[in-house]
This record gives C-alpha cells, structure tokens and sequence, in this order.
C-alpha cells in the first residue's frame, strides 16, 4: 500500500531544531514542521514535550486520540480510510466485525467513540 500524501520532502535540511529528548526522533519533527503538520501521532508523547513542540504549533495524540478526533471531526474521510485499510486487508480478509476487534486489540478504539461510531464509518457508501 502507498501513501504518497504521506511522503513529505525535507525542505528543512538546515533547520536548527531544539534538541528532543532522543535526537534520532528529529526526523519526525522535521517532516512534521515540513508538511505544515499540526499534530504528530506517537505512542511516545514524551519524547516529543510540549515546551519544545508549542512554539512550533505541534502537539502530540497517541494514535487511539488521533483515531477518535478523526472519527468526530473528519468522518467522511475518516471512513474512506478505514473502509481502503480493511480492504487492503487479504490474508486473511476481515469482515467488519474482524476488523472492529483488531482496532480494539490494538488498543485503538476510545470510549469517546466506540465500536458503533466506528461501524457506522465502515458502513458510509463512498460518494
């Protein structure tokens, strides 16, 4: 599977970045300042503290929050992503009810949504 809206150029070689606490994450900075990100989606939130990614406009989810505000605030597109992830899916395929028990072994699923939020989205017909 490709992403090329995820492929972001490092327009910032030369940047002098604030040091994080484990400088071989500074990649992650970098493409985040370079794709004009707003959040970086990690399970490592201390590795990327606030005092640093504040002045930058950055702040940090983990990837069940990121799945969650997505779901509330960017449903249609939120949907289509599920439903071409579970796609995707082959070996082996899953059906809905599959892949809703994967996202929650994942640890993926927050409260705030819940299974039937998230099969609502896997049920949108695309437009």
């Amino acid at each position: 599977m490709e992403f090329p809206d995820g492929l972001v150029p490092d327009r910032l070689p030369r940047l002098k970045l604030p040091p994080l606490p484990d400088p071989n994450d500074a990649h992650v900075l970098v493409a985040a300042i370079s794709a004009q990100a707003s959040v970086i989606c990690t399970l490592d939130r201390g590795g990327f503290p606030g005092r640093i990614l504040r002045p930058l406009r950055l702040s940090t989810l983990s990837p069940k929050a990121l799945l969650a505000d997505c779901v509330l605030h960017r449903l249609p597109a939120t949907a289509r992503a599920l439903q071409d992830h579970r796609a995707n899916l082959t070996n082996p395929r899953y059906s809905i009810d599959a892949y809703l028990e994967a996202l929650h072994r994942a640890d993926l699923v927050a409260e705030t949504i819940g299974a039937d939020k998230l099969r609502a989205a896997l049920l949108v017909k695309p437009p």
